[in-house]
């Protein structure tokens, strides 16, 4: 950025010429270089804005009376969020958010709304630091056609709470192994939460959560 006296040959220039921005802040007169923002673009950031985007699409196909059932699930439904929280959706964030999570699982999209309810959460769950990872088992409440999933947030300090808005996305399992690991690159303490998902319209239960202290990486 540079300051300029006189800008274009005027008092005061604003605005975008070629790869340049003319401004004033705070009776500065500027100007800058054009960048445009970056956006992530890990691989499964990338992954999840490409599902996202299929998931709209396939809603703008459905028919009235599909998009309609859907509505009709929204006015009756609430979703719960990280702070466990009720808040109202539409019909569209319904179908793109169930099947978004159903779709990056592996499983087949649907195109009506959940006839059941969300599963229960797990009956127990336990996380153990071990060498590079963090061992999950858990107790499943019963049945079949269900996934395990885990968010992880670390490492972070021993006194420090971990936040779930602050975890990332870690794997997902059958829900009835019951015995899984989950890889990890540095030494320290670590929050998980886990779920359980319907593998058929892709809601999921409560969270259930523990802490792990990992002090080896071999």
């Amino acid at each position: 950025m540079a300051k300029v006296i006189g800008p274009l040959h005027s008092t005061e220039a604003r605005g975008k010429i070629g790869g340049l921005i003319y401004n004033t802040w705070r009776g500065i007169r500027y100007v800058k270089r054009f960048t445009s923002p970056s956006q992530p673009r890990t691989a499964l950031q990338l992954s999840i804005r490409s599902i996202s985007i299929t998931l709209v699409r396939a809603w703008q196909g459905l028919s009235a009376a599909a998009q309609a059932d859907w509505n009709d699930y929204a006015t009756s439904h609430t979703s719960v969020d990280w702070t466990k929280t009720a808040r109202r959706l539409t019909g569209c964030n319904w179908y793109v958010g169930l099947n978004a999570r159903l779709v990056k699982m592996g499983f087949v999209k649907s195109d009506v709304p959940p006839t059941a309810v969300a599963p229960p959460s797990m009956v127990s769950f336990s996380a153990t630091g071990q060498a590079a990872g963090i061992r999950c088992i858990w107790e499943s409440p019963g049945g079949t056609g269900t996934q395990a999933i885990f968010y992880v947030q670390g490492p972070h300090s021993l006194g420090r709470q971990g936040k779930i808005e602050q975890a990332r996305y870690a794997l997902n399992t059958n829900a009835e192994t019951a015995d899984i690991p989950i890889p990890v690159t540095q030494i320290g303490h670590y929050t998980v939460w886990a779920f359980m998902m319907s593998e058929a319209n892709g809601l999921i239960s409560t969270s259930v959560v523990d802490t792990a202290e990992v002090t080896t990486l071999v």
